[in-house]
């Protein structure tokens, strides 16, 4: 029942640091902070969607 607003709520995150760090590769070029800004993100994203696109019984 809360799924869906916990949902909408981690990905407003994820798509507020995947702005600001694809801000960050615009304005300074891309590096390897920024290949690891991603690679957390993904799996941030891919934890947070799965688990709430699964919930337990």
């Amino acid at each position: 029942m809360l799924h869906r607003p916990i949902l909408a709520a981690a990905l407003a995150v994820l798509l507020c640091f995947g702005f600001l760090t694809g801000y960050v590769i615009v304005t300074t070029g891309f590096g390897p902070l920024e290949a690891i800004s991603l690679l957390v993100l993904g799996m941030f994203a891919f934890g947070i969607v799965g688990a709430l696109r699964q919930p337990p019984e």
